[in-house]
């Protein structure tokens, strides 16, 4: 199966276009994505960016192939037991061994795209399977963006996207331990910031910490000291998404530090990070 894509990125018209569908404001659906989504929907070799989720795989396979996928260390019972992969690289060495399995169990335990959305929800999106949502999503990110949208109206957030409701949008993508990591609040922060016309993150160190929501190059930074020391991010794309949010908390447990997330003077000097000296 053909995982390389145009690696179209998305332009004005796409948030205007999913606005429209959902019926909210502009800045709700790229405040959303600013927060929610993966930064990238292609890695630079263009390939859809993915991440196999082993206890996916190890709930949605059984008998035989469940076995075979735990010896050969492809599923897990339980989130986290291992790290994930480093590198869209390794991630992809992954998948083809979970393909060798069990092709479409395969798609279904990984996350694709901009969104990061499973394949396992593909249906709740709109698309009549795993390998029909990833086909679409090599159109470019503007049809991944697409699949955020079917997401939102699938598990019924078009109403708290219309009203703001930052906290029914939370909860909705990260379910009830929202409020620990505040996406409430970040997804706020980004709305007005696009908002007043300002992209979110333009100036992540305003507030002295970089958090979920900030871009840039101070981001790309974090991103490539993280990853030298062995935690996943996900790409260096400058991005700081769910998953440098998750590289940052498992540093910060690691070294002992407050686990918030929040990269401020303490976990950037650990880091190394030069404004952080």
């Amino acid at each position: 199966m053909n995982f390389t894509g145009t690696g179209a990125k998305l332009a004005g018209p796409d948030f205007a276009r999913a606005a429209k569908t959902i019926g909210c404001e502009t800045a709700v659906v790229q405040a959303v994505v600013s927060v929610e989504a993966a930064g990238a929907g292609f890695d630079a070799n263009n390939r859809l960016k993915l991440l196999p989720e082993p206890h996916y795989f190890y709930k949605l396979l059984s008998g035989a192939k469940r076995d075979e996928a735990v010896r050969r260390g492809l599923a897990y019972p339980t989130w986290g037991e291992q790290p994930y992969d480093k590198t869209q690289d390794l991630r992809y060495e992954r998948l083809a061994r979970m393909i060798a399995i069990e092709l479409e169990t395969a798609l279904d335990s990984c996350s694709w795209g901009l969104g990061q959305i499973m394949g396992a929800n593909a249906e709740t999106c709109g698309y009549p399977n795993a390998r029909g949502m990833v086909t679409t999503f090599l159109e470019g990110e503007g049809a991944q963006l697409d699949g955020i949208v079917g997401f939102i109206i699938g598990n019924g957030l078009s109403g708290a996207m219309v009203r703001k409701d930052w906290k029914v949008i939370a909860r909705g993508y990260n379910g009830s331990g929202y409020a620990k990591n505040q996406y409430d609040t970040k997804l706020q922060k980004a709305y007005l910031s696009f908002a007043k016309g300002q992209p979110a993150g333009a100036d992540p160190l305003a507030d002295g910490v970089l958090s979920m929501g900030d871009a840039g190059a101070v981001v790309i930074d974090l991103q490539k000291a993280l990853t030298a020391r062995g935690f996943a991010t996900g790409g260096i794309d400058g991005a700081f998404g769910k998953l440098t949010d998750q590289a940052v908390r498992q540093f910060q447990k690691v070294t002992r530090l407050t686990v918030d997330g929040k990269v401020g003077r303490n976990t950037g000097r650990t880091l190394g990070l030069g404004w952080a000296a």
